[in-house]
């Protein structure tokens, strides 16, 4: 297998009392786990515009995303060095109430708490750094 470098965003999507928007997967990698929604960026494609894109197409809603921190992952996918690109956003409940799954990739979406995120053994990937990261941020 070709070793790879790739470029992801993740979206921190928060709704109005704190909680956090997780979609369960419903392909490998990390099928029936939980995750951040994002995805790869593309070729001249600035990592603002995929994390703005990504959840337009993965649940039909708009945001206004803010750069967090970036974070590294060189153990979750075999032979991938993947650079994580982290974004926030608020999702109002007027948001809420528009999201329409509009991917084969997702199972469902809830929202959780970060105590919830922490306890939980179903969470894709490096996802628990990303939000305990974002904890020491705040």
């Amino acid at each position: 297998m070709e070793k790879k470098v790739e470029l992801i965003v993740r979206i921190i999507l928060k709704d109005e009392t704190g909680k956090i928007l997780f979609a369960k997967r419903e392909k490998s990698p990390a099928k029936g786990r939980w995750s951040l929604p994002g995805g790869k960026v593309e070729f001249k494609e600035s990592a603002l515009s995929a994390a703005r894109r990504e959840i337009e197409e993965e649940l039909s809603i708009s945001i206004n995303p803010e750069f967090l921190f970036f974070i590294e992952d060189f153990d979750s996918i075999e032979d991938k060095h993947v650079i994580v690109f982290c974004f926030s956003a608020v999702c109002k409940q007027s948001d809420k109430n528009n999201i329409v799954i509009k991917t084969d990739e997702i199972q469902e979406i809830d929202f959780f708490s970060a105590v919830e995120i922490e306890n939980r053994d179903d969470i894709a990937f490096n996802h628990k750094d990303i939000i305990k990261k974002y904890r020491e941020t705040q």
